[in-house]
């Protein structure tokens, strides 16, 4: 999940756009995702995100799928952002469940069926997020999705325990081809693929590492390796993961020390304290150090 990168004034900068994609791409990603809660969504105006898309689709040139979320507490917005990222060549979208309005089955599976509508032609992934987002999708509407909306193929699950979620959503889902993604920012991505995941959406600060533990799960079958690995940057995964808020804060300064964003800025409320700061750069010495003694 690319954050949004913002100037100290707070306006979007623009050319960060650039620099985040090349490296994600740099670093073997095997897609991007943009405008999602650790994107800071919410706090972008409809033009904002439909620039944000435009830059990104535009700097991606189909190197790689970008999944363009398009979540809002407002049918129309959804679907307004769902049409617009199609048009500008989004391999799929990604859209979460009001946090309000919602009052009954029906309900919330009419929103997912109009918005998947207004995405013909390409993927919808549907974020379940119920701790963040206060509005639970569960299991019948997942059974109706699966059955009357063809281009829903994709699951993103941010519920908790990861590995539970995943092999309940997969029973739901079995005989279909919907896969469904871990999230909580990969904090949980070992548990995620040993119960059958597909893979997750992580921040970006530490792609390179996530892809090599990807490979050498899933294409080398070495699952001891990729294990060990991982628990080597847990810890600065489970410092950034406290909160939502310190995860996006955290992940800006990672990717600020690493001279892909001009500022840390955010426009979410959180800050970090003076100690959050102290560990979090440990954190992040600890990080680089492994990296340049895996990669060179």
């Amino acid at each position: 999940m690319m954050p949004t990168p913002f100037e100290k004034n707070g306006g979007i900068a623009w050319q960060d756009i650039h620099k985040l994609v090349d490296a994600q791409i740099a670093c073997g990603a095997h897609g991007l995702s943009l405008l999602g809660l650790g994107g800071e969504a919410s706090m972008l105006s409809l033009d904002e995100r439909r620039s944000v898309t435009e830059r990104a689709l535009s700097a991606v040139n189909g190197q790689t799928p970008v999944i363009v979320g398009v979540a809002s507490d407002e049918v129309s917005d959804s679907v307004f952002l769902a049409q617009h990222a199609v048009e500008k060549g989004a391999a799929a979208i990604m859209v979460a469940p009001p946090s309000a309005g919602i009052n009954s089955i029906d309900t919330l599976f009419e929103f997912f069926e109009s918005v998947a509508a207004a995405a013909s032609g390409v993927d919808v992934m549907i974020q379940d997020a119920p701790q963040y987002l206060g509005t639970e999708i569960g299991a019948t509407v997942f059974q109706r999705i699966a059955s009357e909306i063809d281009n829903v193929n994709y699951i993103k699950t941010e519920a908790l325990p990861a590995c539970d979620a995943i092999v309940e959503l997969r029973q739901v889902f079995d005989g279909s081809d919907i896969k469904v993604f871990g999230g909580q920012a990969g904090i949980n991505f070992i548990d995620v693929l040993e119960a059958g995941g597909a893979g997750i959406i992580p921040g970006c600060e530490a792609t390179r590492l996530l892809v090599e533990i990807w490979n050498q799960y899933e294409l080398s079958d070495d699952k001891t390796s990729a294990r060990e690995l991982f628990r080597t940057i847990l810890p600065m995964f489970v410092f950034e993961m406290q909160t939502l808020g310190q995860f996006i804060l955290c992940t800006k300064q990672a990717l600020f020390r690493q001279g892909l964003l001009s500022d840390a800025k955010a426009r979410i409320e959180a800050r970090l304290s003076p100690i959050s700061n102290k560990i979090l750069n440990r954190h992040l010495d600890e990080l680089f150090d492994l990296e340049r003694q895996i990669f060179g």
